[in-house]
């Protein structure tokens, strides 16, 4: 079987492989059990969360509020005029 490796496998262990028919083409996905991955750095920064809402537009897990500009609240008044023209 010829085989396209787009990029070199970097585990020691093969663990599963996946083969997926999508309309004439074969794909193969494997997994491998990789050692000692290094994690990302955080550049000093810590993490936060992000809760995204209604009444609010973001609450950051810092306590952070930004609130939600309501654009079309603004703007009503300015639009029932011109619909009324249209």
């Amino acid at each position: 079987m010829r085989i396209k490796l787009h990029r070199p496998m970097e585990g020691v262990i093969p663990k599963t492989c996946t083969i997926v028919r999508d309309i004439d083409q074969w794909y193969a996905c494997i997994s491998v059990e990789a050692p000692n991955v290094q994690k990302s750095p955080t550049l000093g920064r810590p993490s936060v969360g992000v809760d995204l809402g209604v009444t609010n537009l973001v609450a950051l897990s810092d306590g952070t509020v930004i609130p939600n500009p309501r654009f079309l609240v603004q703007s009503s008044f300015k639009l029932k005029s011109l619909q009324r023209d249209l």
